[in-house]
Parts: structure tokens; C-alpha cells; sequence
């Protein structure tokens, strides 16, 4: 059964990529760029840094640059990124809206599916900026700090990193159940509404509460441990950094920089991992005919 769920999402990603892929294709590019820029950023900052401090104005020219074409791409993206994706949640509700028409499908289930539509259209809008975003800048942090910080501080990042990309996943992982329980509620709650009976939407209402409360339970201790490693790893750093031989302030502000590049985008593997299986639950529910 989990194939058959697996393989179904994926061919929902393709039918939404299919309608659309040019316009899809033009959004990830200008992704692509704003991301290489945010990736050199701390670079270019530091090393803006350390030329002022020596009256050399080269560097502050070049950040300028980069940031004012970056300014125009984040622009251009921003207008049409709601046009495209817009579009696209409008062609998939409307084929959910008439496929489930034509199979008789209780009202108060189509007015809930209706908003899971836009689930799998939100992981595709977001996956591959994460995905690129975790890649490029995982590449280039790690190389800048082993060129201008050392390997051992690179490694025992990384490491530690690992450590907490894995709770992270544990944690998510524990939390599927319960979510696919929530949207299955999400069909009951038109119902329960429609009952006009107060006790019986109160009995629905402490169980959906307790579904939530359980969830934001799961997500607490996992955001417990990972936030615990985290200070580890900014603790361990910043001691390494003192053993650190010819090392400029614009070092050390690009170093912890791109530190926090490393834990952010660690953090993305276990937020891409959850997207993809919370989308997958979403098509399961309303794929009528994929």
C-alpha cells in the first residue's frame, strides 16, 4: 500500500510540472540565483568588511552589485511566482471539483479535500528551492570554512549536524500518524457541523484538539534536541575559532555565517522529508483519478 501511495504522488508532482513547465522552470532559475547570491553573501560581506578596515573600497563596490541584481531577480520572482502557482491550484481544484461530481461524492468531503489540493502544489513551489538552497549552500559553507577555518571545525560541524538531521527525522516521522488522522477529521468536521448538535461537535472538537495537542508535542522535543545540539555546535565553533591561526574579523563574521548556513540547511533535509510525506496523505485523499 505505501508504493502504490508513494507512486501515486509522484505522478501527481508530474501532471502539476507537466501543465506548466516553462513557467515552473523560469521560477526555479530565479531561485537558483537568489540563492547563489544568499550563499556568497556572508563571503562578500566579510570581505567588504576587511577591505574598509584597510581603506580598500573594492569589496563594499562588489556586495553592492550583487545585492542590487539580486534586489531585481527577488522582484521579478515575487510577482510572478503567486501568478503561476495560482493558476496551477486553480486547474487541480477544478479537476478535483469535477472528478468528484461525476463519483457523487458527499459534499461536506469535497468542500474538505477541496483545501488539500493546495498542499502538493506548495510542495512543489517549495522543493526545489530547498533542495538547491540546502545543496549549494551546505557545498559552499563547508568549503569556505575547511579553506579559511580549518577541516576540524568543517567536520565537527557536519557531524554534529548529522546528529540532529537525524532526531529531526525521527521525530517528524512519529508525527504522520497523527497528521493523517487530522485530515481524515477534516471530512467529519462538515459533517459534524451539519448535525446541529452541540454535544456531538464538542466530543469532535476535544478530539481533534487532542490530535493537535499530540502533535505539538512531538514537534517540542524534537525541536528540543535539535535546538540543544545547536548551541553545541555555535559552543564548539567559536572555541575552535580561538585556535584559528591569521584570522580577520571578516573571517570570523563569514565563519559563523555560514555555520548557521550549515545547521539552517541541515534543517531543511527533515522539512523536505515531512513536506513530501504530508503532500503524499493529501493525494492520497483527494486523487480520485491521478
Amino acid at each position: 500500500m505505501k508504493i502504490k501511495i508513494e507512486n501515486k504522488t509522484i505522478k501527481y508532482f508530474k501532471k502539476m510540472f507537466c501543465y506548466s513547465p516553462k513557467n515552473i522552470l523560469m521560477l526555479w532559475m530565479f531561485d537558483f540565483f537568489d540563492i547563489i547570491f544568499d550563499c556568497l553573501r556572508p563571503c562578500l560581506i566579510g570581505y567588504a568588511i576587511d577591505g574598509l578596515l584597510n581603506k580598500n573600497y573594492k569589496g563594499i563596490i562588489v556586495f553592492a552589485v550583487v545585492f542590487l541584481i539580486s534586489i531585481v531577480i527577488n522582484h521579478i520572482n515575487n510577482i510572478e511566482d503567486d501568478v503561476i502557482y495560482n493558476d496551477i491550484k486553480l486547474k487541480f481544484r477544478t479537476d478535483y471539483y469535477e472528478s468528484a461530481i461525476k463519483k457523487d461524492v458527499h459534499t461536506a468531503i469535497i468542500d474538505a479535500n477541496l483545501e488539500l489540493v493546495d498542499e502538493p502544489v506548495e510542495l512543489i513551489r517549495c522543493f526545489f528551492l530547498n533542495t538547491i538552497n540546502a545543496i549549494v549552500g551546505l557545498f559552499v559553507s563547508v568549503v569556505y570554512m575547511c579553506a579559511n577555518l580549518g577541516i576540524s571545525i568543517g567536520i565537527s560541524v557536519l557531524i554534529l549536524c548529522l546528529i540532529f538531521t537525524g532526531i529531526a527525522v525521527l521525530f517528524n516521522k512519529k508525527q504522520l500518524p497523527y497528521l493523517r488522522e487530522l485530515h481524515q477529521l477534516n471530512e467529519t468536521e462538515r459533517v459534524e457541523v451539519g448535525s446541529r448538535n452541540p454535544n456531538t461537535y464538542k466530543k469532535f472538537l476535544k478530539n481533534k484538539y487532542s490530535l493537535t495537542a499530540n502533535i505539538s508535542k512531538i514537534d517540542a522535543k524534537g525541536n528540543l534536541w535539535v535546538d540543544i545540539i545547536v548551541l553545541v555546535i555555535l559552543v564548539v565553533s567559536l572555541l575552535l575559532f580561538t585556535n584559528t591561526k591569521s584570522i580577520t574579523i571578516g573571517i570570523i563574521y563569514a565563519g559563523i555565517e555560514y555555520i548557521d548556513m550549515i545547521v539552517s540547511n541541515f534543517s531543511l533535509i527533515p522539512d523536505i522529508y515531512y513536506d513530501y510525506k504530508k503532500a503524499s496523505i493529501c493525494i492520497e485523499k483527494i486523487s480520485l483519478d491521478v
